[in-house]
């Protein structure tokens, strides 16, 4: 598992990226947390949201950051769900083939 902040000379820095399992052009996933919309069109597989309740058959994975939690749903790989203290955001997976050049 690895975190950074995006890339500032794209203009992605208010954006944060998880990559979980690996590389991402391995067997990885690679996730983004979009909270003022500065990525692509297209980069995110689904819309990134920061008031989402979370699902019923997500487990926590014990992974934590700061106040920050990781849960997932185990066949639904194309999100991750972090929990906060203000509640629980969704981070979709980003897109094959995009990335800040």
């Amino acid at each position: 598992m690895h975190t950074s902040a995006g890339a500032e000379h794209c203009g992605w820095q208010t954006a944060h990226f998880l990559s979980l399992g690996g590389d991402a052009d391995e067997d990885g996933r690679l996730y983004a947390r979009d909270p003022e919309g500065v990525l692509p069109d297209g980069m995110l597989t689904s819309a990134y949201d920061s008031g989402v309740r979370m699902p019923e058959n997500a487990h926590n994975t014990g992974y934590r950051y700061e106040d920050r939690a990781l849960w997932l749903v185990a066949d639904d790989p194309s999100k991750v769900y972090v929990r906060t203290p203000d509640g629980v955001e969704v981070w979709p997976e980003v897109a094959e083939g995009h990335g800040c050049a």
